[in-house]
């Protein structure tokens, strides 16, 4: 068992905070609590809770949004913490972080703001993370200058996929315009290290989306053994270019029609308990097929990279299966193929009038005062980045009253307060 311990390296924070801040004499909290709270106690967070993970919010009291995911990814990370003697609360911070940089109307409004921003400096969650956590949520500031929740090194690494800058040929990365923030974060980027908080997050986020999509999906009828059976060979090829033996997937996808022909035709009471059983016998599963190993390129200044996260095969390409079961037949659905058009035309047009040269005057006012700041009106680059910021801030609900206030021909919320 691993037993890690933290140094000042990685407690330090980009801005060094006062000492009224950092001696708070009734503050037993150590500097990761500190943060855990400051992410729980942002806006950015909130709106977690309005943001989509398949349905709408509200469609469904059942079904999950981005803060319903964040909140399990962050229990699972902590299931696996414990194995291995890991802090806790580091990896429980990170993981509600997470998915902090998500815009509205889930994968259609990612899509489009990709597309929409990819001549501009481009658009991708997690540097958006970054953007929002060093930056958008403002929380400290010194001579105009805003630091964002200024987190310490830890937490902003764990939250970090990918450590290079984000550009039309890595897709992913972190913005170039925070080049700074990832230096302080990682002197030493350029390796492309992740700690093995962000390793374990990572895992805990695919089990969540592999196992919690399922549920989701059987409970919206869009998962059928019926649907399995007739996708199946779309399933087992992608799995085979996943590198997943053909007798696996096949062996796996059997298991799981059978699964969902038993629930198919079980009463309620008996569908419930079959889906809390297949959603706690997996998750307990998936956490039990990790394991620690050392790691080769160990630095002097922390721990967090003394170790690699291990993961069974067996379980890596069950999570990869349910991932594509849920992935395919979501895509393959008209009717989420119809929702997914629609909204991609309102991020559009939202997108449309807010880089416009005289746009300020739709913005609320801590975005006019951004405006003003990065002389937007005569800087494209950085008008079409506080449009992407604003749209992407936004939950869902904000997105489509505020779409039908600016474009519907009728009166429909005309007297809204948005």
């Amino acid at each position: 068992m691993a037993f890690i311990t933290y140094t000042a390296f990685d407690e330090e924070r980009f801005f060094k905070e006062d000492e009224y801040v950092k001696n708070k004499s009734s503050d037993s909290r150590s500097s990761f609590e500190r943060d855990r709270a400051r992410i729980i106690h942002s806006s950015a967070f909130r709106r977690l809770q309005g943001k989509t993970q398949i349905m709408n919010p509200g469609y469904l009291d059942f079904y999950r949004t981005r803060l319903t995911h964040s909140l399990e990814v962050a229990q699972i990370s902590k299931g696996i913490t414990l194995r291995f003697g890991i802090e806790p609360t580091i990896v429980e911070a990170i993981s509600l972080a997470h998915d902090i940089g998500h815009p509205p109307l889930g994968h259609s409004g990612e899509r489009k703001l990709m597309e929409l921003m990819e001549s501009h400096g481009g658009f991708e969650s997690n540097a958006q993370n970054i953007r929002i956590l060093t930056f958008l949520e403002i929380k400290t500031i010194d001579k105009d200058k805003s630091y964002g929740l200024n987190l310490t090194r830890a937490i902003l690494d764990g939250v970090i996929k990918y450590k290079r800058l984000l550009s039309k040929k890595t897709k992913k990365g972190v913005y170039e315009d925070n080049i700074e923030e990832l230096s302080f974060i990682d002197p030493d980027f350029k390796k492309e290290q992740t700690s093995i908080e962000a390793q374990i997050m990572d895992w805990a986020d695919d089990i969540a989306y592999s196992v919690h999509d399922i549920e989701d999906g059987i409970k919206l009828s869009l998962i059928s053994s019926g649907l399995v059976e007739k996708l199946s060979d779309d399933i087992i090829k992608s799995s085979l270019e996943n590198g997943i033996s053909k007798d696996f997937v096949c062996e796996e996808l059997e298991k799981f029609k059978g699964f969902l022909h038993n629930i198919q035709k079980s009463n309620p009471f008996e569908r419930k308990h079959a889906l809390k059983h297949f959603t706690s016998f997996n998750i307990h599963n998936f956490i039990k097929a990790t394991k620690l190993e050392e790691g080769q390129n160990k630095r002097d200044y922390t721990k967090r990279y003394n170790y690699k996260l291990s993961i069974e095969k067996e379980a890596k390409w069950k999570v990869s299966i349910l991932k594509d079961i849920s992935r395919i037949l979501f895509i393959n659905d008209y009717r989420l193929e119809q929702l997914r058009h629609k909204l991609s035309h309102i991020i559009q047009e939202l997108f449309i009038l807010f880089i416009q040269e005289d746009a300020r005057k739709y913005y609320p006012d801590d975005f006019r005062y951004l405006w003003d700041m990065f002389d937007a009106k005569n800087n494209d680059k950085n008008r079409f980045r506080l449009a992407c910021d604003y749209i992407s801030g936004m939950t869902d609900n904000f997105a489509l009253k505020l779409y039908r206030r600016l474009f519907s021909p009728t009166n429909d919320g005309l007297f809204d307060i948005v």
